[in-house]
């Protein structure tokens, strides 16, 4: 119901990032968007993604797909060991025949960094660009480190995969900010279960005697305690659509910290 709820409402879908798309990525949207759409009384519908429009964006010369075997790539033919749904999407990858190409870029303006990409993306690259690279490797002593108290670099951001960077790094720009605006860090985390026990019994006029917690393990957990300071900037995300993998994002500035009256 909360699947055919959300494909009713649209007419069509923008994949980006098609060079990471795989056969079975998009075998797996294409039957949950078929099961969606089917019509009532279970008779399916007669069109290739229900009859909605699809457009996909992207470069085949970027990023491949993700944790898949080469062969999946939707521009790889089929194969023999190909299962049904990934020789259906290859067949249905076959009857786009609206081509549009883009012949200029916006975003890069950097004339090196452009050139660079041009040869990469021809596969074309030269000892210049190899070395030019290096140059903005941290450790190499050629590198030349930005200086983050200027611009452009005193508001960049860092992006990085692992958790263990984000985490050193978040905690030396905190550091750095509370140095630069003469601010001090407060620590909020979530009450554990007999801090909040202990909460309902003061409420009730009662002591009590906080337990100790059994230790958690690290993975695939949220930090216990987390550090804040106002005027620092902060990421918020929030899941969109759970069943999708869907994530949204917004960033802005902490204005102020106000405590709870309520804890211990």
């Amino acid at each position: 119901a909360k699947l055919a709820a959300f494909w009713h409402r649209h007419w069509y879908i923008i994949i980006d990032k098609c060079s990471m798309l795989s056969k079975t990525h998009l075998a797996q949207l294409f039957q949950n968007i078929m099961i969606a759409l089917t019509e009532e009384g279970g008779s399916p519908v007669n069109w290739f993604f229900g009859g909605l429009s699809i457009i996909i964006l992207g470069d085949f010369h970027q990023f491949p797909p993700v944790a898949q075997s080469p062969h999946k790539a939707l521009y790889v033919p089929s194969a023999p060991l190909d299962t049904a749904e990934m020789k259906i999407v290859r067949r249905i990858y076959e009857e786009f025949t609206t081509v549009v190409i883009l012949c200029e870029q916006m975003r890069v303006t950097d004339p090196v960094w452009r050139e660079f990409l041009q040869c990469l993306r021809y596969g074309v690259v030269k000892d210049t660009d190899i070395a030019m690279l290096q140059k903005l490797i941290i450790s190499e002593p050629e590198c030349t480190l930005p200086d983050s108290s200027r611009e452009p670099w005193k508001d960049f951001g860092l992006v990085t995969p692992r958790h263990i960077v984000r985490k050193a790094w978040n905690e030396s720009v905190l550091r750095q900010h509370c140095e630069e605006t003469s601010t001090s860090t407060s620590a909020a985390r979530e009450l554990m279960l007999a801090e909040r026990h202990g909460v309902a019994l003061r409420e009730a006029g009662c002591g009590y005697m906080p337990r100790k917690r059994k230790k958690k393990p690290e993975r695939n957990a949220l930090p216990d305690v987390l550090e804040l300071a106002v005027s620092m900037k902060v990421m918020v995300t929030t899941n969109v659509e759970t069943d999708f993998d869907i994530t949204n994002g917004a960033r802005g500035t902490l204005v102020d910290i106000v405590l709870n009256p309520k804890e211990p």
